[in-house]
């Protein structure tokens, strides 16, 4: 049986990343469909390209999350504000790359980066607000503690 302290560990170390990781997913996929597809009729979405960039984003999600586990706690608000950096920064890089702007700096769509990144980091934002209201729940995530 597992103790409160390995339960701890295991909340914070890997459910709270592959939470994180999950929805970075699903919104960069809904956004970057809603963002390069709108209007466009089921079939002829870019179902490809928006899988390509969320599973991007959730990589980026996840070495992020590994990056900054030396992060001492913070308060709710400074966790939910790191979480959506984060989102934004996930967003933002999986686009970049997914649009093969790799190899020039100079050349790259940073404009259609933020396009995408910016309502990825919104949702990431109002779930995060969602989330603080939860009892059981340390700062802006939805993995009990």
């Amino acid at each position: 049986m597992a103790t409160a302290t390995s339960r701890s560990v295991w909340a914070n170390y890997v459910l709270d990343p592959l939470e994180r990781a999950s929805t970075t997913f699903v919104q960069q996929f809904v956004n970057f469909l809603l963002a390069v597809g709108a209007g466009g009729l089921l079939a002829t979405q870019n179902w490809a390209g928006a899988a390509d960039t969320s599973a991007f984003a959730a990589v980026i999600s996840l070495i992020l999350s590994v990056a900054t586990f030396k992060v001492p706690p913070l308060s709710s608000v400074w966790d939910l504000v790191l979480r959506v950096v984060r989102t934004f920064l996930s967003s933002a890089a999986a686009t970049l790359v997914a649009g093969k702007a790799t190899h020039s700096i100079v050349h790259a769509d940073w404009q259609g980066a933020v396009a995408i990144a910016l309502p990825v980091a919104f949702t990431a934002l109002l779930k995060g607000i969602a989330a603080l209201g939860l009892q059981d729940t340390p700062g802006a995530s939805l993995i009990p503690s």
